[in-house]
């Protein structure tokens, strides 16, 4: 580590450009661990000095030339199609990255294009995220096309990449050919596209999925109709432990075919379905699900438009259940004074000492007050 800290600084010197810090940084940490595999991870929106392409190309030709690298996570900076030949390179003649997270950059499909040779032909690669960039679905089928011949890659994310109908459907076909991928992320797609048309054939073959472990469809205009696929995937489906519909349109209807389904299911550990039309009848059909599912043990019910009715529901059916641990209710609108007292006298029970809940009650003149937990005390249901 010490003779790539060097190159670097060399090749800093005759490209006249300052040495990045972070990157010096990582080398020392390697060093000052005895560690002889770098972990190459500068995140633009955390140190707020982006990197450009000519700092980021500096870096690739000192990796190319010594040095073991484990991942290349270099999120929300400012690099573009210029660098991907570089990464690309360095992904053939490594036998050890398994991580590259390209998200928030500046990447579009003509980079893609010169990084799929290298997405076939890895045997390392495991983890893969191009979120945040201009894919659009030309890109996106790029990396799908990609997916079908790579024996290693398990991780994907293509959330927010301008995925359409056609890459959303292909990739739904392929989860119900090919049992390797474990996490899926494809949040945001195309404004454009018909949620429950272009998702149909992915929710299809979750039936017959047996390796997918989360997936997370966020933001994609999905209604009741979704909801009753998932359902019955769900219904049959013995792997999958996460699952994010946030910010979608399932309503009361979408939401009991979710809960019947999860009364007998035995794998899901982790719902978000914050942001959709539950209200109060579908926050009922939950509750009831509550009282007879044994597994579920985080869920995201935030801003669905349950009032008093279906929080009381929920108050009466939590005591029955061993397995919830983190509940996230803030956004809906609880104003009855009595429904209030109830969810208080819980929280003082056994049940209530026991869960990671988002809102606190305060009463003022006998009125309830809400209050949203600090960040540190509040549940985190998606990581």
């Amino acid at each position: 580590m010490f003779e790539l800290r060097d190159l670097y600084l060399q090749n800093c010197e005759s490209a006249t450009l300052e040495p990045k810090q972070e990157f010096l940084n990582e080398i020392e940490e390697c060093i000052s661990n005895g560690r002889a595999t770098l972990d190459l991870d500068i995140d633009g929106g955390i140190t707020y000095n982006k990197l450009e392409d000519k700092d980021f190309s500096v870096i690739l030709d000192t990796l190319k030339k010594g040095g073991c690298i484990h991942s290349i996570c270099v999120p929300r900076n400012n690099l573009t199609d210029i660098i991907l030949p570089g990464i690309s390179q360095l992904i053939v003649q490594s036998d050890s990255i398994t991580r590259i997270d390209l998200s928030a950059n500046q990447i579009t499909a003509d980079g893609i294009k010169a990084l799929q040779d290298a997405l076939v032909q890895s045997q390392s690669l495991t983890h893969v995220s191009f979120s945040q960039n201009d894919l659009g679905d030309e890109g996106c089928m790029q990396v799908i096309l990609a997916l079908r011949v790579n024996r290693t890659i398990t991780h994907v994310n293509l959330s927010d990449t301008g995925m359409s109908h056609n890459a959303l459907t292909v990739i739904g076909a392929l989860i119900g050919q090919i049992n390797r991928l474990k996490c899926l992320h494809v949040d945001n797609p195309h404004n454009g596209i018909d949620g429950d048309s272009a998702a149909k054939r992915l929710f299809i073959s979750l039936s017959s999925n047996e390796s997918l472990t989360e997936l997370s469809i966020a933001r994609a205009k999905l209604g009741d109709d979704s909801a009753f696929l998932i359902s019955n995937a769900l219904s049959v489906n013995t792997v999958l432990t996460n699952l994010r519909l946030r910010a979608n349109g399932i309503s009361s209807v979408g939401g009991e075919y979710l809960a019947k389904a999860l009364k007998d299911n035995h794998s899901l550990e982790v719902l978000d379905i914050s942001g959709n039309k539950l209200s109060d009848k579908g926050a009922q059909a939950f509750a009831q699900m509550f009282t007879e599912n044994k597994k579920l043990q985080k869920i995201d019910m935030s801003s669905n438009g349950i009032s008093g009715v279906g929080l009381l529901s929920i108050c009466k059916a939590l005591p029955q259940n061993n397995t919830i641990t983190d509940l996230c209710l803030w956004g809906n609108r609880f104003v009855d004074n009595s429904v209030m007292a109830a969810w208080a006298q819980l929280m003082k029970g056994p049940k209530g000492q026991s869960l990671m809940i988002d809102f606190e009650v305060h009463f003022t003149d006998d009125l309830p007050y809400l209050a949203r937990t600090p960040v540190d005390s509040s549940p985190t249901v998606w990581f």
